[in-house]
């Protein structure tokens, strides 16, 4: 157990950064990831062919290819309800994340804790 604990919180945890520099990243990538996966088929591909690495820059490609392929160059299908439905469902997994982090956080504590009382040399 103390391994695995170990292992994923390595995997999640940079000493580089903070605990909610981290999670802020994540909380983009995954804003970001599933605004693509909600978009119209063929915006989609465009916007994945340009590989954006932030939201708002995902959001801006979407609507300039959605004018392109647009008949009449103005109307827009992505939509600001499409997109606050997809920032709702966002906050939802951001309060996830958080909950598993503060587990893991949690865990680690305890593993500490153990590791040390079992390190510590006996006194007689």
């Amino acid at each position: 157990l103390a391994e695995q604990v170990s292992s994923t919180t390595e995997k999640f945890s940079n000493p580089n950064n903070s605990e909610e520099e981290i999670i802020v990243n994540l909380t983009e990538n995954i804003k970001l990831s599933k605004f693509i996966e909600a978009l119209r088929s063929d915006i989609r591909v465009e916007v994945k062919k340009l590989g954006p690495k932030t939201f708002k820059y995902a959001v801006a490609i979407a609507k300039n290819i959605d004018n392109a392929l647009s008949d009449d160059g103005g109307e827009l299908n992505v939509t600001d309800s499409g997109i606050n439905q997809i920032l709702s469902q966002q906050l939802n997994t951001n309060k996830q994340i958080l909950e598993l982090s503060e587990k893991v956080n949690a865990i680690s504590s305890q593993n500490l804790c153990v590791n040390s009382l079992t390190e510590a040399p006996a006194t007689n």
